[in-house]
């Protein structure tokens, strides 16, 4: 376990849902580290809304500023159901 309660193996999974679903909207090249507001803001749109349809949970935009967190937020929202 991590200290913020994943699994080595839930972050991977869910970085690599991230890291898909920006693949899938356009961007090419992330990793957990990609910082977001680097990003197309279109095609990040487009990523969100996905990950929004498979998962429901928000987030704000300026506390969240990589893959990898985006990734913890989704695994937080996935936990509270």
């Amino acid at each position: 376990m991590t200290l913020d309660g994943m699994s080595h193996s839930e972050r991977n999974e869910y970085e690599a849902y991230v890291i898909e679903c920006l693949q899938e909207a356009g961007i090419k090249d992330t990793n957990p580290a990609t910082v977001l507001k680097t990003l197309d803001k279109d095609a990040f749109r487009r990523a969100i809304g996905q990950m929004k349809d498979d998962f429901d949970f928000g987030f704000k935009p300026e506390s969240i500023t990589s893959v990898a967190q985006l990734a913890e937020a989704i695994w937080r929202a996935s936990q509270s159901r």
